[in-house]
């Protein structure tokens, strides 16, 4: 057997950083662009592109072999938190110096990019397929009033990006300014600037144009907590 290879968080040794990989948000982007720089201890879960199938980028030193089982087993769930990750490890000082970064986005900009995601792949989506089908049959409306507490196949609970952030956190990128907090990732973990690629790219429109009063209104209600503590506006 071998385990399936799920994109989450990258481990760098060399450069001493985490990249806890948030939802929706260009963290395929972004690892992909990291892990060129990494050397081959570094922790990887790897990413394959659902449509061409092609490896996106690599995967390193995330399965270990289980000798009870006999099955290669992933070390870490898919989106790992900082709160989760920092507790499952055994000494946490190991990571103390490392800095630990993330991307963050705007909370209606999100939940139409995490539309986007369900109803243009539902062929992709393997046991969640038909969930994908009700999503876009059912319209953009009612994902908002009843679901748009689901990110991909992974659920917050309503909680919105701070639920995978703590302060342990040293930089939070904005999506909204991608390159340039980028180019301070680069800057803070001394490797060289470079361009993101644009890997699994969503197609819509504005997500202003997605709105109406009570579905702006809902978002706002869910994601109150994203929208004061990171200062997001609608439209901004």
């Amino acid at each position: 057997n071998t385990a399936k290879v799920r994109p989450i968080m990258l481990i760098s040794p060399k450069h001493q950083f985490i990249f806890f990989k948030s939802k929706k948000c260009a963290g395929t982007s972004v690892q992909k662009a990291l892990l060129r720089n990494c050397s081959e201890n570094a922790l990887s879960t790897g990413s394959w592109n659902q449509v061409t199938k092609e490896v996106e980028y690599e995967e390193r030193n995330n399965t270990y072999y289980d000798p009870v089982t006999f099955e290669i087993v992933e070390r870490f769930h898919p989106h790992t938190s900082p709160a989760v990750f920092f507790s499952s490890i055994k000494d946490r000082s190991l990571y103390d110096s490392y800095k630990k970064i993330t991307v963050v986005r705007n909370p209606w900009d999100l939940m139409v990019s995490s539309f986007s995601w369900w109803t243009q792949k539902p062929k992709q989506l393997q046991t969640r397929k038909d969930y994908g089908y009700n999503i876009k049959a059912k319209g953009f409306k009612a994902f908002i009033k009843s679901n748009s507490s689901c990110l991909n196949e992974c659920y917050h609970n309503n909680e919105g990006q701070l639920y995978w952030l703590n302060d342990k956190i040293d930089f939070i990128g904005r999506y909204e300014n991608l390159q340039q907090d980028f180019n301070t990732i680069c800057d803070k973990i001394r490797i060289p600037r470079q361009t993101l690629p644009h890997i699994n790219k969503s197609k819509h429109k504005h997500y202003t144009e997605y709105y109406d009063d009570e579905t702006r209104e809902t978002v706002a209600e869910k994601y109150a907590k994203d929208i004061e503590y990171f200062d997001y506006k609608f439209g901004e």
